[in-house]
């Protein structure tokens, strides 16, 4: 998929879904998935969103509610600049419902890698007694991982998180029992990110 236009997002789901292997590519103004009721799988899926001046909606998947599960080996990345409703566009934008990504790399050229706003739930990896910090990897030009608003909650069980702002804005509300927060930094090309992660 390459779109140009302003037209709806090519996939709109509002059931079951289940997307494995493939790339998605887009420059639009609408990300090339929005989901709302219902529940999306993304697996070993490549999606990369690209945008030019002036559009300021290039997240990859927005998530309405529902659930949205990222595994195995996808990789998502977009240029998302600009700002809707107060929030930074994320790579992935969870209004509300619940997102879980379980493996892959998402990755910002311009703002935060996930955007969890009011309402919503982000959960990087799954609660089984050890921290991982290998998978799922978060990038944002910005901030790795915003949550922000009033009800919104982000659990950080496996992974790393890495922003040039900040790894993270906003409160982990539950990680791994006995579990230690790492705060660091890492060089990548010429930028300094700072990363946070568990072990």
């Amino acid at each position: 998929m390459n779109d140009n236009s302003t037209r709806p997002s090519v996939i709109e789901n509002l059931g079951t879904l289940k997307i494995m292997n493939g790339t998605m590519t887009a420059n639009s103004k609408q990300p090339p998935i929005n989901t709302g009721t219902g529940d999306l799988i993304v697996e070993n899926v490549t999606i990369t969103h690209t945008g030019t001046s002036g559009q300021n909606v290039k997240q990859a998947i927005t998530l309405h509610s529902g659930t949205l599960t990222i595994k195995g080996n996808s990789v998502l990345s977009a240029n998302n600049s600009g700002a809707y409703g107060g929030y930074n566009r994320g790579v992935i934008q969870v209004i509300s419902g619940t997102a879980r990504i379980l493996g892959g790399t998402i990755t910002s050229a311009t703002g935060p890698g996930i955007v969890n706003q009011a309402s919503a739930t982000l959960i990087l990896g799954q609660k089984d007694g050890t921290a991982g910090n290998t998978t799922p990897i978060i990038r944002g030009k910005t901030y790795g991982v915003q949550t922000s608003g009033t009800g919104s909650t982000f659990n950080f069980y496996d992974g790393i998180v890495k922003g040039i702002t900040g790894s993270i804005s906003g409160t982990i509300a539950d990680y791994e029992n006995g579990a230690s927060r790492v705060d660091a930094t890492e060089t990548i090309g010429t930028d300094t990110y700072y990363t946070t992660c568990y072990q």
